[in-house]
């Protein structure tokens, strides 16, 4: 990829589930509780580990932690007062460390299956083809994710051979000392893109940690705010610098930056 970038924008990182995967649908004949909202796969999967321990939260509960790398995701969610309350009701003792590690096994096993569900996996509408410009325009393509190591592969490898998505670095979680919101993984993919200059870099998805991740690497940010996870002011209030409704957006904020880029006007 090096010499190979046109334009101010070198490489731009995109979330998976709801940004470009798993966005809004009505899937409440699969799943009775779904909301209608996009970044459906990690609900399910905590729903379906959860339930093997007696818990049952609902789907605003399960969204708070959104974002987050899923072993901290779920110990959010045990450590709130409704899944504290329903694991000792069950249990008779209050949840340990060791039973994070038991439900992150089976959360693993769940996750990988569930995240290459076709209803799941299918890119967003304008997903195609907005990868397809970026890439036209010299742009690199990268992906951070909260997704374990094998979840991500997984549809990675779904993204490239069923829908011709190739992504041109994909890392997650499990690569890095922290997950989001720490920078870790958007500047693992500027070094490993030889992408050295932060300006050159945006940071795209739908989720508060996805924007605060973009702004502590200090690249760009772009808010998705009606596909995924949050909405409009939480993505404002996170400190996104342009917001749009999804990814078949996202081309014109890439020109937009460009333009003030050249301008000099940051």
């Amino acid at each position: 990829m090096p010499g190979t970038y046109r334009g101010p924008i070198q490489l731009v990182v995109l979330d998976f589930a709801g940004t470009l995967v798993d966005g809004p649908q009505d899937l409440r004949d699969q799943y009775p509780e779904d909301d209608g909202l996009g970044v459906k796969a990690p609900i399910i999967a905590f729903t379906e580990t959860l339930r093997e321990w007696g818990i049952d939260l609902s789907w605003e509960q399960l969204r708070e932690p959104m974002g987050r790398y899923k072993r901290d995701h779920l110990r959010v969610l045990l450590e709130s007062a409704e899944g504290r309350r329903q694991f000792e009701h069950e249990h008779d003792r209050e949840w340990n460390e060791g039973d994070i590690d038991e439900m992150m096994e089976v959360f693993r096993s769940v996750q990988e299956e569930v995240i290459v569900r076709e209803e799941l996996a299918k890119p967003i509408t304008g997903a195609k083809e907005t990868i397809d410009t970026l890439q036209r325009h010299g742009k690199a393509l990268a992906n951070t994710t909260g997704y374990t190591e094998a979840a991500a592969e997984a549809l990675d490898a779904k993204l490239r051979e069923e829908y011709d998505i190739h992504l041109d670095f994909v890392t997650h979680s499990d690569n890095v000392k922290a997950g989001r919101p720490a920078p870790w993984m958007i500047q693992q993919g500027m070094r490993a893109l030889d992408v050295e200059r932060a300006d050159a870099v945006v940071k795209v998805g739908d989720t508060t940690l996805d924007i605060e991740e973009g702004v502590n690497a200090g690249v760009w940010t772009v808010g998705l705010y009606s596909s995924g996870n949050d909405d409009f002011d939480a993505l404002r209030d996170a400190g996104a610098d342009y917001l749009v409704p999804s990814i078949s957006e996202l081309p014109q904020v890439i020109w937009s930056i460009e333009q003030r880029l050249l301008r000099g006007d940051q």
